[in-house]
């Protein structure tokens, strides 16, 4: 029994831990929201500008003033203004306004779209079907 036990763990062990695609790309699209929020607050705080930076060739997006954060290289993203203008930042105002636009992020046939209201500053995530 005990030399059963010692053979899953191994396997386990040697296998790595679990990765679930669904629970990876909520994990990213929740920590983007969450960021996205932060540095509008923070904005609004602070009483100045505050911009989130967005690098598509390097997989990666970065608050003002934060460490960058590295996305899975799995997850294809792409960033788009309303009219369809790439950008590579998302600014925020201190009245809590912001430049607007729209992070899509896909991972096989998941796409969520996060989007930021340009004259609120509201976050919000949906299905990109």
């Amino acid at each position: 029994m005990l030399s059963v036990l010692a053979l899953m763990v191994g396997l386990v062990v040697a296998r790595g831990p679990p990765r679930s695609a669904t629970l990876q790309m909520r994990a990213v699209v929740g920590t983007l929201v969450e960021d996205l929020r932060r540095t509008r607050a923070r904005a609004i705080a602070g009483n100045n500008r505050l911009v989130v930076g967005f690098d598509a060739r390097r997989h990666l997006y970065q608050p003002q003033g934060e460490a960058a954060r590295l996305l899975p290289t799995e997850l294809g993203f792409s960033m788009v203004a309303g009219a369809g203008e790439a950008l590579p930042e998302i600014s925020f105002a201190p009245d809590g306004s912001s430049s607007g636009g729209r992070v899509l992020l896909v991972e096989g046939s998941r796409r969520r779209l996060v989007e930021v209201n340009w004259l609120t500053g509201r976050v919000s995530v949906a299905d990109a079907g």
